[in-house]
């Protein structure tokens, strides 16, 4: 509850996105997975095809193409001595005479394989030139002619045994067919089976995934009204407090209305306010870290860091910069004006306490630090206060220390005619090239103004700015940073 009394927005917040997640998470409907398993029954397909003739066969037997009715025969035939399909033309010509019982399939089969195609191809059939029957009648002057036209009639037999082989066919076919028919109404009937089971599991799941998400939802409203109420509560303890501020400044001699003790109550009373408003307009823990996670790099390659030396954070808020330092195993410790700040930083289990930056770095031995980072903290200071604190960094600091200050770039005008303003905390902007001004002033070196990430590759040039159009006084990003090193003591001599 005490996460939630910092930051209620983002408590609730987070409370919708588990719920979504949660939801997300509920596994696809076994029914769905049923239906889609159903939609792929294959009843195998009960059409009559020449798959047994494929194009790459070269020897066949009259025999194979017997039992066939006359349209499947053609189909057959063309397929097995052309090696394609039949044709219109070849169609038309041959159905009729087939059907009526001019020609047989065996003579069919003889005229495609002495075709040209037939000649090209070369296939072979066992037993068909023994079995023209007609063929040496046609060579009879006479009798050949009677025969022809009787032919028909003296086929009867052999078109009887055809039509008793294709009726056998047929029976076997349509065995198959039930039998084929069968098995798939079984595999449907199975399916049927398990999907409606699955449809009774999916509804119980979508039950007991409802009673969740009613559950998560008055958790929800339980923590929302807590919420409510802590607000008001603070609220009034801090309308309580102001008021025993003003009941003490009143009770004591006009000269003494501003001691410190009163002071430093007032300003503590607004400590947990401006926690509320970082929250509000800074933004969350994590994105604070990923935003500042581009200077581990340089910051980690600095000799003094790399040789174990201590980084100190002016102003280190919630620790996002100090909690990076420690994962990478640099020494770090943080300072903040705010109580409620570095009490929160503490409780994350790293080293920050409370007061004044620049008061702490005077304090402090000579050449002590390896570096001092400050981020949204500089714009917050008068001139003054901002010259000593680049003086008291560069007493602190040891040879080839380093100075790192983030700060909204008014560069970009977003930032510097609006969301600069935000904070009634904050004294000015302050252009990169002014703080680059104070930097080499105070006597540090190699200063560097980082826009953007690459800026954070110290052998490489600035990437700077120089605006052509007015847009691209919108394109600059919101923050920048100034890095100033102090010198080695060579260079120093």
């Amino acid at each position: 509850m005490s996460e939630a009394l910092a930051d209620p927005q983002r408590d609730i917040d987070a409370i919708l996105a588990s719920i979504r997640a949660e939801l997300g998470t509920i596994a696809p409907s076994p029914a769905q997975a049923d239906r889609r398993a159903l939609s792929v029954v294959r009843v195998e397909s009960l059409h009559e095809g020449d798959e047994s003739f494929p194009s790459e066969r070269r020897q066949f037997a009259l025999a194979e193409f017997e039992g066939m009715d006359e349209l499947a025969f053609l189909h057959a035939a063309y397929r097995a001595v052309l090696g394609r399909d039949i044709d219109e033309s070849g169609l038309s010509h041959y159905l009729p005479v087939l059907r009526e019982g001019h020609t047989g399939p065996a003579d069919i089969l003889r005229s495609l394989r002495a075709s040209p195609e037939g000649q090209a191809r070369g296939v072979e059939i066992a037993d068909l030139d023994g079995r023209s029957r007609f063929g040496w009648a046609k060579r009879l002057p006479v009798v050949g002619g009677i025969l022809f036209r009787l032919k028909p009639y003296l086929a009867l037999p052999h078109g009887q045994r055809r039509l008793q082989k294709r009726i056998a066919s047929s029976d076997r076919r349509q065995r198959e067919v039930v039998t084929a028919v069968n098995a798939s109404l079984s595999s449907v009937r199975r399916s049927l089976q398990k999907l409606e089971q699955r449809v009774i599991e999916a509804e119980q799941a979508a039950d007991q995934a409802h009673a969740l998400a009613q559950e998560v939802i008055d958790s929800r409203d339980n923590a929302l009204s807590e919420l409510t109420s802590a607000r008001r509560q603070l609220m009034e303890q801090q309308r309580q407090l102001t008021a025993f501020i003003d009941q003490a400044r009143s009770a004591l001699p006009e000269a003494a209305t501003q001691t410190p003790a009163l002071q430093a109550a007032e300003d503590a009373s607004l400590d947990s306010l401006y926690i509320a408003f970082e929250n509000r307009f800074r933004g969350s823990t994590e994105l604070i870290s990923q935003r500042l996670r581009r200077y581990l790099g340089l910051t980690c390659e600095t000799p003094p860091v790399a040789a174990g030396g201590t980084v100190l954070d002016i102003g280190c808020g919630r620790g996002e910069w100090l909690a990076l330092l420690r994962d990478a195993n640099v020494a770090a410790r943080g300072i903040d004006l705010n109580g409620a700040m570095a009490a929160e930083a503490r409780g994350r289990g790293l080293d920050a306490q409370e007061g004044d930056a620049i008061a702490y770095l005077r304090g402090l031995e000579e050449g002590s630090l390896a570096a001092v980072t400050g981020f949204h903290i500089v714009e917050h200071l008068a001139f003054q206060d901002l010259v000593a604190l680049f003086d008291a960094a560069y007493a602190a600091l040891a040879p080839e220390g380093f100075v790192l200050f983030e700060t909204p770039n008014p560069e970009n005008l977003v930032v510097g005619a609006c969301t600069f303003h935000y904070d009634p905390t904050h004294n000015k902007p302050l252009p990169p090239d002014f703080l680059r001004f104070i930097a080499e002033t105070r006597g540090f070196s190699d200063v560097r103004i980082i826009r953007r990430d690459e800026d954070c590759q110290l052998d490489q040039p600035e990437s700077g700015f120089a605006p052509v159009e007015l847009n691209d006084w919108f394109r600059q990003p919101a923050d920048y940073a100034v890095y100033a090193r102090k010198p080695r003591l060579d260079a120093a001599s």
